[in-house]
């Protein structure tokens, strides 16, 4: 009896012993959320001192960068934390430490990812793309690029979704991928269809046109440069007017329009005031340049060439000490953090020993109390067990009987596997067999059209070879759908817009006009049957050979729009281009003539109907309805 009363008391003793600790436990985590609290505190306002700063003081916002870094690292807030790294990463990339703005830009990247913030780490993404392209590493800008329109796509936050794309075609022209920066911005213009988007469209226009510029496509860029102009002359910041007019006179000067070129300079200087930058000050300082060499006025080229010579070599001057100052500024702050570091090492120490001895014999106390209520708990497992063992026995043998029926439903779930495999792989085999024979199909029109093409070489009758490279065209036609269709894997639907762009293409190249006309190809989303497609893709080939021929016989250049929008149960096909109707209708177009008999019968397989449009050049209007009644063959 007396042994029992010892070990209630003993176990009354240790569980005061672990309230007693838990209480202290409690009042320590309190002081710690006060502390963390002021914590936060000074480190917001440290992020915002920088970010005040920054523009005329850039080492010392490093300085409170820093410093908000560590107090936001000690008060564990994660958000916090990433404010102070973002405005850190800032500073540095504007005082040119590459590096640490790269590292300073991976580790807001993992912060953002741990707090599940699709806004920060879209983002971030867009500074790593920036690092990346700072430190020469253009493949994985792009990636990056990329990654964060990604990311920021799901959140259907607009203008984000919009800033995200302008900025993955900016890297991409930075990577010298024209191409793709020109199919995005069409991608990005079709999806800009509200009347409050028509800055955003200016913008993207403007972004192509730059494009171009790059590719010296000059006369390209010009129709962009003025549909941009129209928006952001009224809508547009101080910035983009300057550099929309800094575009205009690199474009003019390009088609050797020398005095517009310099009327645009005089607009950029005009707006210099309002977008005084250094970048903003270097352009304008070389197109100054570029029109005075154009225009022959060699001292003054000369004396604008020196002055940006010395401008580049002070600008590189003064990035350098502000480089030099920052890695200053980091080395004084880590020997600082380094010197605390040891000072409270000596302290958590000191502490740590004192601690030791408090609580040495509160955990003696303890652990008799663990040790006896394991006495207790062991000789109850002891009874137990022959029980538990009882139990087990009974268990197993439900188990093995039911593990025996369900080896038996595996046994049958394999062998109906094995049925559907055998059903996939000739499925499968029948796709491949389809596709083989559409790639085949178009290999042979190909052959075809090089027949057509040695034929045409070697004859004498200029009427006889122009109808032969009418026949190259339309097997040309027929050899791309059936090149879609291999590419689409035999899906039912065909995109019809990067379709159509392709034919606009060979038709262009094969006419030698890719450089002097233009095709504007406005599709949306329709997808459309090989059976269906064949014929509108010959139409369109018929159209396009016809404006190429005879809508521009007086001009060097022109412009053909091609519209397919639903209509309906249907759709509506619109062609049209600024050249002279009169001819082209008069010559090609006119009633009984072979041209048009053959738009219209391509029309009639489209259950469709043609109609030739007043106005200055040639329109088109084609009503068709694909999927209603049964196509009708031609005569």
């Amino acid at each position: 009896m007396s042994k029992l009363r010892l070990l209630v008391t003993l176990i009354l003793m240790a569980v005061a012993c672990t309230r007693m600790h838990a209480s202290v436990v409690g009042d320590s985590l309190r002081y710690v959320l006060d502390a963390d609290a002021s914590l936060v505190d000074r480190a917001k306002a440290l992020v915002k001192m920088a970010e005040r700063t920054m523009e005329h003081d850039p080492a010392n916002a490093l300085a409170h960068a820093m410093n908000a870094l560590r107090f936001a690292e000690q008060s564990g807030d994660q958000a916090t934390e990433h404010d102070a790294v973002s405005v850190q990463r800032e500073v540095q990339l504007r005082m040119g430490m590459y590096t640490e703005y790269l590292r300073s830009t991976m580790r807001a990247l993992e912060l953002a990812q741990a707090l599940s913030d699709a806004a920060r780490i879209g983002s971030d993404l867009r500074a790593l793309s920036i690092a990346y392209r700072m430190n020469g590493r253009m493949d994985r800008a792009v990636e990056e690029a990329r990654n964060a329109l990604a990311a920021i796509t799901p959140t259907n936050d607009k203008e984000a979704v919009q800033e995200a794309e302008r900025f993955l075609m900016h890297t991409l022209l930075q990577a010298g991928r024209f191409d793709e920066v020109l199919r995005n911005g069409e991608r990005a213009l079709s999806r800009c269809n509200a009347p409050a988007d028509s800055t955003e469209k200016a913008r993207i226009r403007v972004m192509m046109a730059r494009t171009l510029l790059a590719q010296k496509k000059y006369n390209d860029a010009l129709p962009y440069l003025t549909m941009a102009e129209r928006v952001l002359s009224s809508e547009g910041t101080a910035d983009e007017r300057f550099t929309l007019a800094i575009d205009r006179a690199e474009a003019a000067l390009g088609i050797d329009h020398i005095t517009e070129a310099r009327d645009h300079l005089e607009d950029a200087q005009a707006l210099f005031p309002y977008a005084n930058t250094l970048e903003n000050r270097s352009l304008l300082m070389q197109q100054r340049y570029l029109v005075e060499f154009a225009e022959g006025a060699w001292k003054e080229a000369l004396d604008e060439l020196r002055r940006l010579r010395a401008f580049d070599d002070s600008t590189k001057a003064a990035n350098l000490d502000l480089t030099l100052a920052g890695m200053q500024v980091m080395y004084e702050l880590d020997r600082k953090d380094k010197d605390n570091h040891d000072l409270r090492d000596q302290n958590s120490r000191n502490e740590a020993v004192i601690a030791e001895q408090r609580i040495s014999n509160r955990y003696l106390l303890l652990a008799t109390g663990i040790f006896l209520a394991l006495a207790v708990a062991l000789f109850l497992i002891s009874r137990n067990s022959l029980r538990n063992a009882r139990r087990s026995r009974l268990k197993n043998s439900v188990i093995e009987r039911q593990k025996d029926e369900i080896h038996a439903k595996n046994m049958e779930l394999q062998r109906q596997n094995m049925r559907l495999a055998e059903t996939l792989v000739s499925e499968e085999q029948k796709d491949i067999v389809i596709k083989e024979i559409h790639h085949r199909v178009k290999n042979n029109l190909q052959v075809i059209d090089s027949l057509l093409n040695m034929q045409c070489g070697g004859l004498q009758d200029p009427a006889t070879a122009r109808m032969l490279k009418e026949a190259q065209g339309r097997i040309r036609a027929m050899s791309l759908v059936h090149g879609s269709i291999f590419r689409s894997g035999g899906e039912e639907a065909i995109p019809v817009r990067n379709h159509l762009q392709e034919l606009a293409r060979h038709v262009l190249a094969a006419h030698g006009k890719h450089d002097s006309v233009s095709v504007l190809v406005d599709v949306a989303e329709i997808g459309l049957t090989a059976q269906d497609l064949m014929p509108l893709s010959l139409l369109v080939n018929e159209l396009l050979t016809n404006a190429i021929k005879y809508a521009f016989p007086h001009r060097e250049s022109g412009q053909v729009r091609i519209v397919l929008r639903p209509n309906g149960a249907g759709y509506e096909l619109l062609f049209s281009d600024d050249g002279d109707g009169h001819a082209a209708n008069t010559t090609y177009l006119r009633q009984g003539s072979f041209g048009m008999q053959l738009i219209e019968a391509l029309a009639q397989q489209l259950n469709g109907e043609v109609r030739i449009l007043k106005g200055s050049g040639t329109a088109v209007s084609l009503s068709f309805f694909p999927e209603g009644t049964v196509q009708r063959k031609a005569s």
